[in-house]
């Protein structure tokens, strides 16, 4: 694609020229969303928090523990009764003990603490789901401004590459008339100058073009040296409006989304520290076996076959000011994240406010610069003819030159500051992962 046939400043036109394995926006999004690192992680690490969120980690559900002993002793025994009985005095008896038992541990009042902390679980994950929608966001950002600072580049280098065509059909032209007179060693030495110049301005624009098409390979999970080159056929939404995507940013930003959750598992965090104001009520029960063997001793052998079953009350009447001070802390706590939902709100509605204000500046400036781009394309054309006339110098065409290249760089770099502008828009109102 060439600056110069771009008709309207909300359309990308393609190149006329064939590519060959092109690679469009919208596959260097879903090749990031499939195969960027940093979004692999941010899924499994919710998962892991997804694993946490089941009644039983709350509290809900009985513990059930399944005991074994063994024990053997062998020991010098001597045992004294009152009365008549004769004393017990053996050397080396063995005494063994074994059983097995299945007990069960359930909590049947907690202060509601189990309730709240499965709340919690669950606010947990809602907040994992959106932070993974943020590394989602922030990766696919990535790509599509790294995307078009790839295609930007490209547009570059064509312009450099044009500018050092121009410059050394100059040079000939400057070396063929100084060999017959026709103008002065300076004019030859001015193109030469020139020609360099633009010859290190595409060597620059290059070397940055392949070093971000690298950073784009690992954006894309790909390895750094994959070859591709891109395909900048793609619109430029002009309509967007400030207040729609004011609203949606209200509901849907990640950012603020995670915050709230944030506000919520504080408040809860508060009502669980304060559950610990309340007793706790345990109701346990065991049913097991068991067996004693003595060699000396008043009973011989002795066994327990049954249930055991039984409540528990505890209440904490004095902790050195513990609980107080963890409920304290649980209520600052609250206190933080609101200031921290606020900060974000009002981060947001700035943030909306003056990227939808950069939007409407690039779109403003672009419309602008495509009738100096008309201008400067004229000019120059003019000038070129009236250079071979002889009408003006070389001088006064590498000025018309140099001016038909500042306005092919400069539409060419607002056309991506506004296509980056629009897409900064659907971030922070929370549709560029699309859910």
């Amino acid at each position: 694609m060439t600056t110069e046939t771009r008709a309207q400043p909300t359309k990308r036109d393609a190149s006329t020229t064939e590519r060959i394995d092109s690679l469009t926006l919208e596959e260097a999004m879903r090749e990031g969303l499939e195969n960027n690192h940093n979004i692999i992680i941010a899924q499994r690490q919710e998962q892991q928090i997804d694993n946490n969120v089941f009644l039983g980690n709350a509290g809900f559900l009985p513990r059930v523990n399944l005991n074994g002993n063994f024990q053997h002793s062998v020991q010098n025994t001597f045992i004294e009764f009152a009365g008549d009985m004769p004393p017990i005095d053996r050397n080396n008896a063995a005494s063994t003990t074994y059983g097995a038992s299945l007990e069960m541990q359930y909590t049947l009042f907690d202060g509601l603490s189990r309730f709240y902390e499965y709340d919690r679980l669950q606010e947990l994950g809602r907040q994992a789901d959106a932070q993974t929608r943020l590394a989602i966001e922030n990766t696919l950002f990535s790509i599509v401004q790294t995307f078009l600072e790839v295609a930007r580049l490209k547009e570059t280098v064509a312009i450099n590459r044009k500018a050092v065509d121009l410059s050394v059909e100059r040079l000939e032209r400057a070396e063929n008339t100084s060999e017959y007179g026709g103008n002065t060693q300076l004019d030859v030495l001015n193109a030469k100058v020139d020609l360099n110049t633009d010859s290190v301005n595409l060597r620059q624009s290059t070397v940055n073009l392949e070093n971000a098409k690298r950073n784009l390979n690992v954006l894309m999970g790909a390895a750094p040296d994959h070859t591709f080159t891109v395909n900048d056929d793609f619109d430029l939404n002009a309509s967007l409006e400030a207040e729609s995507l004011m609203e949606q940013a209200l509901q849907q930003n990640a950012n603020l989304m995670l915050a709230r959750y944030e506000l919520t598992t504080a408040r809860l965090d508060e009502k669980i520290s304060s559950a610990s104001q309340y007793p706790s009520l345990n109701l346990t029960g065991s049913y097991g076996y068991n067996r004693q063997e003595n060699e000396a001793g008043f009973i011989a052998s002795q066994e327990q076959l049954g249930f055991t079953g039984g409540v528990s009350l505890i209440y904490t009447v004095y902790d050195a000011n513990v609980r107080s001070t963890r409920i304290q802390n649980a209520s600052i706590a609250t206190q933080v994240e609101q200031e921290n939902v606020t900060l974000t709100l009002q981060g947001l509605r700035r943030d909306v406010l003056n990227t939808y204000a950069n939007y409407q500046n690039n779109l403003f400036l672009l419309e602008k610069e495509e009738d100096n781009l008309t201008t400067a394309q004229l000019n120059f054309e003019r000038s070129q003819t009236a250079l071979r006339l002889g009408q003006i110098n070389a001088t006064q065409f590498r000025e018309a030159q140099i001016n038909l290249i500042r306005a092919q760089r400069s539409i060419n770099n607002l056309y991506y500051q506004a296509k980056l502008s629009e897409v900064q828009l659907y971030r922070l109102s929370g549709v560029l992962s699309g859910e």
